[in-house]
């Protein structure tokens, strides 16, 4: 089963929510079939759009430049989720110039 997916530069975050809910619904339709596809949903925050693959997050992406717990990250940036509410502070690539990630959600380090 292939989970690790890539994104190519995406201009706006919006973007690069269309190309990863159609990746999902795409590995799903394959390999998930007997499941219902999973509704994929941004929250827009103050700092950080929150992505939901269902009920779960699925990661985090920066709105504008900034730092968490001492650690700069940049607008568009991909973030591990470290709790419901707060991303992890080690950016995981930028969806802005293009990253990777798994099905499940940002690459652990």
């Amino acid at each position: 089963m292939k989970t690790k997916l890539s994104c190519p530069p995406c201009s706006t975050i919006d973007e690069f929510v269309g190309v990863l809910t159609n990746q999902i619904n795409e590995y799903y339709k394959e390999n998930l079939s007997n499941l219902d596809l999973p509704q994929i949903r941004l929250e827009v925050g103050s700092k950080f759009n929150r992505i939901y693959v269902g009920n779960t997050i699925w990661g985090f992406i920066a709105r504008k430049d900034g730092s968490l717990k001492g650690r700069p990250y940049r607008r568009g940036d991909l973030l591990k989720a470290a709790s419901y509410n707060t991303p992890a502070p080690i950016s995981r690539g930028n969806v802005i110039e293009g990253c990777s990630y798994d099905i499940y959600g940002p690459f652990y380090l």
